[in-house]
């Protein structure tokens, strides 16, 4: 307890209804945790599965896009990205 992890989250798939993200935690540079989770958005009446809302769809692909694009050397945040995470 107590330790500080760096996360980087990294969406890997957009779907009509769902989102796959893979989350990565590193403890001093190295892997400690990988988890990947798939989110459904659904229905708050009858609890069904429905569209991505296009504003949320249009942010998570943007995110995605970034995600693809390299750190610049001047960057003092870690950034990793699906090129750079083993899947």
């Amino acid at each position: 307890m107590g330790d500080v992890l760096d996360v980087a989250v990294i969406v890997r798939d957009i779907g009509r209804t769902s989102v796959k993200l893979t989350v990565h935690a590193f403890k001093d540079g190295a892997e400690c945790v990988r988890a990947t989770f798939v989110t459904v958005t659904t229905s708050l009446v009858d609890h069904k599965s429905i569209a991505l809302p296009d504003d949320m769809r249009l942010a998570l692909k943007n995110y995605q896009a970034r995600c693809d694009e390299p750190a610049s050397p001047a960057s003092t945040s870690l950034r990793y990205g699906p090129s750079s995470l083993p899947a």
